[in-house]
């Protein structure tokens, strides 16, 4: 440690170079140690929904009961792709979208 004398010559200790600079690497990481608990979270609640999803897209049948529970693959999206219905309604709401988006922000400016 490196003593040096003050304003009204009293000693004042300084703080070695090395020891500034690891804790200043230290304080770097401070943030993304708030962040474990959210991140943690998240893969807790989040992932086994996702997997659950894309199973139950890729089966027929209703396996909460057991009953004609049949492994389809991607035949429930290539029969949603291709149906007439599906596209109407998707449009329908892309115009939805772009009425309330141009009303919100057109009322937002006035």
């Amino acid at each position: 440690m490196v003593q040096q004398k003050g304003v009204l010559g009293e000693a004042a200790t300084a703080a070695s170079p090395q020891t500034t600079s690891r804790a200043n690497r230290y304080a770097q990481f401070v943030p993304f140690l708030f962040l474990i608990p959210t991140i943690g979270l998240l893969l807790v609640l989040v992932v086994p929904v996702f997997v659950f999803l894309i199973k139950e897209s890729l089966i027929q049948g209703n396996p909460l009961l057991g009953i004609n529970v049949q492994f389809v693959g991607l035949d429930n999206f290539i029969s949603l792709l291709t149906s007439g219905s599906y596209w109407v309604i998707w449009l329908r709401t892309l115009g939805f979208v772009v009425v309330a988006l141009g009303l919100e922000i057109g009322l937002g400016v006035c």
